[in-house]
This record gives structure tokens, C-alpha cells and sequence, in this order.
């Protein structure tokens, strides 16, 4: 079992701060969460994935350099956020960090593909035996307006992203913050 590396932040820092202090690789994919003891806790992942799933309120991962959406959440990562119980998702790439809050409306959005995966999920794959997971978490995700931007223009997933009432706060990496 891998050791965690932790990062030691001040007790009375912003989110802000902290998301300042998160770790970066260039070459691959980095995760982990913040704690309730002011730590940064992180493992290394691969080149293109890492592992999100797991109970923390808070949690980030990175996306490397050469990846094609480096400064945008994946279609996975909106998907996984949406159903985890997570309340803070933090993705960062080479020059934009995405800090993602979920609501109590994008909540509702979870219960109704939950409820909609309990009935038809099976069946829906057993009829696409060859289909990968991206296409399904666009398929899902469209059933509530949301649609995948075929480029990896912020503003474009910014879009598309509130569609899902998820609250988004974007910052550059040069310490330029905007709100959502």
C-alpha cells in the first residue's frame, strides 16, 4: 500500500488558500483530499487516472499537462461528483483550478439517475455490449441538458457544467479568481 504525502496548512486559511497549496504534476495524475486536521493528503496516480472514489467531503485530483482537457473537468469527473456524497470536488489542471460544491437541486440530479439506473441500467448496457463508460455519462448527463463541448474551452463546459446546478468557482493559476 502506498504511503500518503501531506501538505500541513495553517488552521485559519480560506478554501482559497488551500486550493493554492495543492500539488501538481506535470506527467500524471495526482489525488487525494483535504482533512478536517488541516492537512493536504495525496496519492500519485496514472498517466490519465487516478482513484476518486472514496468518502472524503473533500477531495482533487489533477489532470496532466498533455492531456486534451488538462483545464476542464472530464465527463467522468462530473459524473463521479455527482453521485458521490462528496461536497467539494477540486480538479486542477495547468493554468485553470475548478472548485465544484454541489447543491441541494444538483443532489436531486444524483437521486434521479440513481432512480433511473436502478430500472434501466442493465438493460441499457446489455443492448450496447461494446459501448465504453464515457458514452454512457454523456447519455445520462444529456438527459439534464447537460452536452459534452467537443473542444476544451473553459467557457464552454462552464456552460454546460452550471446545467447540472452544481456551484463553480474557477481560478487561474496566476491568482486571477472568478465566480460562478
Amino acid at each position: 500500500m502506498e504511503k500518503w504525502s501531506e501538505i500541513r496548512i495553517n488552521s485559519n486559511v480560506s478554501l482559497l488558500q488551500i486550493v493554492k497549496k495543492l500539488p501538481y504534476a506535470k506527467d500524471n495524475e495526482l489525488f487525494g483530499h483535504i482533512t478536517s486536521t488541516n492537512r493536504i493528503r495525496y496519492l500519485q496516480g496514472e498517466h490519465n487516472w487516478c482513484n476518486c472514489n472514496y468518502s472524503e467531503s473533500i477531495t482533487f485530483h489533477t489532470h496532466p499537462a498533455n492531456y486534451k482537457y488538462t483545464n476542464v473537468p472530464s465527463i467522468r469527473d462530473i459524473y463521479n461528483f455527482l453521485k458521490s456524497n462528496k461536497q467539494v470536488t477540486i480538479i486542477v489542471g495547468d493554468k485553470v483550478i475548478w472548485v465544484i460544491k454541489s447543491t441541494v437541486k444538483s443532489k436531486q440530479i444524483a437521486k434521479s439517475i440513481a432512480k433511473w439506473e436502478n430500472i434501466h441500467l442493465i438493460d441499457w448496457f446489455s443492448k450496447r455490449a461494446n459501448i465504453d463508460a464515457d458514452k454512457y455519462f454523456r447519455f445520462i448527463l444529456s438527459k439534464f441538458g447537460f452536452n459534452q463541448p467537443h473542444t476544451a474551452k473553459t467557457n464552454n463546459w462552464l456552460k454546460q457544467i452550471k446545467k447540472l446546478h452544481l456551484s463553480i468557482k474557477l481560478i487561474e493559476k496566476n491568482d486571477q479568481e472568478t465566480s460562478s
